[in-house]
């Protein structure tokens, strides 16, 4: 067999691994979009500006993305960092995450290694629920760290301990500053802002007051049987969005991620209006904020102007999260795209053996 088609073979193989654990694809397929016009203005309300590109989370984490977290770090189901969250026996439901019609999440001890954690019914491309800045923040680190998975829970607890943040093993109490090269971590404030409310196209563009690039109060949403949501009035579905417990299934509130009918922000986020709260990052403090309303708030909690301070450790029925990122290469300039930087890989190699061929 000609040996560049074995060697090609060969990098494909150590490529798709590679591309997998680097990338985050070997268990999660994390959408992310760019958000451009660098120094952009500040909102009226003080927030929005940003001085760089950066990449958000097309949609919120869903509960199918943190199964496959917590089945890669928590392989043993021991629970080590409180990552499942689990409110004990003398809660009136003795899981959250795992609450039917609430959650998302089940728990069975008695699966193999690795598999531990499931999804409920229909609940998979739903937004993660329960999650407090901690979790999320481990989250990060995972995907940071190249989300891999982890032979016991003891290794899996101490990879994802650091990366984007050094979180010394805590679970509250206050939350460290992002570290210097993080490649996923929490977005702050300001990037969540612009992601979701600032109008694009130069730097004095403005903002809207919702993530639906409107300023009026959206419609609440409806949901299908199996959760999927959909427009109350079609010819209003730019300004439909899940909040105030609108859209009611048998699963719960929450929807599926992109489907509450409303547009996609100016740079094609989701749900940053309504469906679950998203934790931001302010920095090293022992209190954070969270932002977008929910499926169980009122108006006045989904629009821009609304912003709510909390001990980072809270973890209420709609609070999820979603994360930010960016890619350079050691000069600076954006990292090619995985296929890209291998096809040309494949024809240098094959130009070289090529060569040799001619010589013999």
């Amino acid at each position: 067999m000609n040996r560049f088609y074995l060697l090609c073979t060969f990098v494909l193989s150590g490529w798709g691994l590679w591309s997998q654990v680097a990338f985050g694809g070997a268990v999660v397929n994390y959408q992310m979009v760019p958000v451009g016009d660098p120094g952009n203005a500040n909102s009226n309300y003080g927030y929005g500006e940003v001085a760089y590109e950066f990449q958000i989370g097309k949609f919120e984490w869903t509960n199918g993305d943190y199964v496959a977290f917590l089945n890669a770090v928590d392989p043993d189901g021991t629970n080590q960092s409180s990552l499942y969250n689990y409110k004990g026996p003398s809660y009136q439901y003795s899981s959250a995450m795992g609450r039917p019609g609430w959650g998302g999440i089940s728990f069975d001890a008695s699966k193999p290694t690795g598999s531990k954690y499931g999804l409920l019914p229909y609940m998979g491309n739903k937004p993660v629920n329960y999650i407090n800045w901690f979790h999320a923040a481990r989250v990060a680190n995972w995907m940071h760290n190249g989300a891999q998975s982890y032979a016991t829970s003891a290794l899996g607890a101490v990879a994802i301990d650091d990366g984007a943040y050094k979180l010394n093993f805590a679970t509250s109490g206050t939350t460290p500053t992002k570290n210097a090269g993080a490649r996923f971590w929490i977005p702050t404030e300001n990037e969540w802002f612009k992601a979701a409310y600032y109008k694009a196209g130069g730097v004095n563009a403005g903002y809207w007051l919702t993530a639906f690039r409107d300023d009026s109060t959206p419609q609440g949403a409806y949901a299908t049987s199996t959760g999927d949501g959909y427009p109350a009035t079609p010819h209003l579905a730019r300004i439909t969005a899940n909040y105030n417990y609108a859209a009611s299934w048998s699963g719960g509130y929450m929807i599926t991620v992109g489907t509450s009918g409303g547009v996609a922000s100016p740079y094609g986020t989701y749900d940053q209006t309504g469906n679950v709260m998203e934790w931001v990052d302010v920095g090293s403090s022992s209190s954070q904020v969270i932002r977008g309303g929910g499926f169980a708030h009122h108006g006045g909690w989904i629009m821009s102007y609304n912003r709510t301070v909390l001990d980072p450790a809270s973890d209420y029925m709609d609070y999820g999260f979603r994360l930010a990122s960016t890619y350079q290469s050691p000069s600076g300039g954006e990292v090619p795209e995985p296929s890209t930087l291998l096809i040309g890989t494949l024809f240098g190699l094959g130009g070289v053996l090529g060569k040799r061929r001619l010589k013999k």
